[in-house]
């Protein structure tokens, strides 16, 4: 599915860049043509305006490859995430690649102050197609806290005795009530639990 998915990018890549050639090549022939006859002349015969021939013949260096379109996308704005920021996210990924919103909390202790869709957006532009695969394939029919649970404690979990297991649970319980939930709008159960009975 993957390879399939690979070869469909490639595909449409290659359509794109042949359509970005044929413009360029277009562009120098309109150029040329503006140059021997005019640039009224030029736009009549190409249907193009003035401004775009003048345009083209200002960026024109003898290569059809100087008229190729430009990005129009800004090298940089200045809501991006910085180099320290991308550099703390990619340092927790590798610990928490299935749990999202523990890899949030975790930077967010640690400084980072941007919402939690803001990281996962970056996060799905740096996943490969084959990262972003095995991600959708993890979809188990649990209720979502079971799951959760399960992949954070159960899971890992090895008790030597009953009692040992009971402390490891009320460890787990202290730990994850302290984390935020999206259902609960980004707050953990304490911090809800904390201004209900504020507000009592």
């Amino acid at each position: 599915m993957v390879s399939d998915q690979t070869n469909q990018n490639q595909e449409e890549l290659y359509l794109h860049m042949n359509s970005i050639t044929s413009e360029a090549r277009f562009r120098q022939r309109v150029v040329k043509y503006s140059y021997k006859h005019g640039v009224t002349a030029a736009g009549i015969r190409h249907q193009r305006s003035r401004q775009a021939i003048y345009e083209w013949r200002g960026r024109y260096d003898g290569e059809w490859r100087s008229l190729r379109e430009r990005s129009h996308r800004p090298k940089s704005h200045p809501k991006q995430h910085t180099e320290e920021e991308k550099g703390m996210i990619l340092r927790h990924w590798r610990y928490n690649k299935a749990d999202r919103i523990v890899l949030w909390d975790t930077i967010r202790k640690k400084g980072y102050s941007r919402h939690y869709n803001s990281m996962i957006r970056v996060l799905n532009k740096w996943l490969t197609e084959e990262e972003r695969g095995k991600q959708k394939a993890k979809k188990p029919k649990v209720e979502r806290q079971h799951r959760c649970d399960e992949q954070r404690f159960y899971g890992k979990m090895r008790m030597y005795s009953l009692a040992d297991g009971r402390t490891q649970l009320a460890r787990y319980n202290l730990w994850s009530n302290n984390i935020p939930k999206i259902c609960l709008g980004f707050l953990s159960p304490n911090e809800v639990l904390a201004k209900y009975f504020g507000v009592m």
